[in-house]
């Protein structure tokens, strides 16, 4: 997201935009803390736009960006040299807005920071989640382009929080790409894949059910019952009911 595009919706997204607010006009050095892709390097470059960003390998440079008057550290616990950051940071009047995705010691939080703001996860912040899954699906149409398919509706998307931003962004993208996906490109990605796959002596079987299970899955979604399941696909229900404990871990 675009540094104006931190969501605040929640209630504990709004006591951290309120902080972040204030911060802008404040010069003091802040460390956020937070899960991987819950929006640190985002809010970060809310307070500061103008701010040099620099990730925790570069930061062993930082003697080498004396002119900048304010920088954003992604990934402070990572930050291998500290005494060489120590050094220049009593030296340096610039400020500093740090990500963590770490719990940091006391002692050297205290030593650099003045404030401190903790992001939660997407999960605990429920009423961020569809903005957020707007903007990346606006992403996913101007990165793609509009296809022929219809546009998935954020509403009823299933959504992968399980690493935040990160994997919510991905399933939007996957599922407008699903969208506007032909069998064409699916028999192209299913060959790209089977090649770097196949080479043993019972490929044919061994491979079998990456047709069947998501078709049984298709079809339990659709026709809800094992009867109608068997009568539409055409398979004896005593075949299916075989079939579905092969496949148990996948259907």
């Amino acid at each position: 997201m675009a540094a104006t595009n931190f969501i605040a919706r929640s209630p504990s997204s709004k006591e951290v935009i309120k902080s972040a607010n204030l911060l802008k006009s404040l010069e003091v050095n802040v460390l956020i803390s937070g899960d991987s892709g819950v929006g640190k390097s985002t809010l970060a470059k809310f307070i500061i736009p103008n701010a040099h960003v620099l990730t925790c390998d570069q930061v062993a440079y930082i003697e080498n960006y004396n002119d900048q008057s304010s920088f954003i550290l992604e990934d402070f616990d990572k930050i291998e040299d500290m005494q060489k950051f120590s050094s220049w940071f009593e030296k340096s009047e610039a400020r500093i807005i740090a990500t963590t995705k770490k719990e940091i010691k006391d002692e050297i939080k205290d030593r650099f920071f003045s404030l401190f703001l903790h992001l939660k996860p997407l999960k605990e912040r429920q009423e961020d989640i569809q903005p957020i899954a707007k903007i990346f699906l606006q992403e996913a149409k101007d990165t793609l382009g509009k296809g022929d398919g219809d546009e998935p509706n954020p509403e009823r998307l299933l959504l992968d929080l399980s690493k935040n931003c990160h994997s919510l962004r991905k399933s939007i993208f996957f599922s407008y790409l699903m969208e506007n996906i032909g069998e064409n490109e699916i028999m192209m990605m299913m060959e790209n894949y089977l090649m770097k796959k196949i080479g043993g002596n019972n490929d044919y079987r061994e491979y079998l059910y990456l047709y069947e299970a998501p078709l049984i899955n298709a079809s339990m979604k659709k026709f809800k019952s094992q009867l109608q399941v068997a009568d539409r696909l055409g398979l004896n229900r005593n075949t299916l009911r075989k079939k579905i404990q092969e496949l148990k871990d996948l259907v």
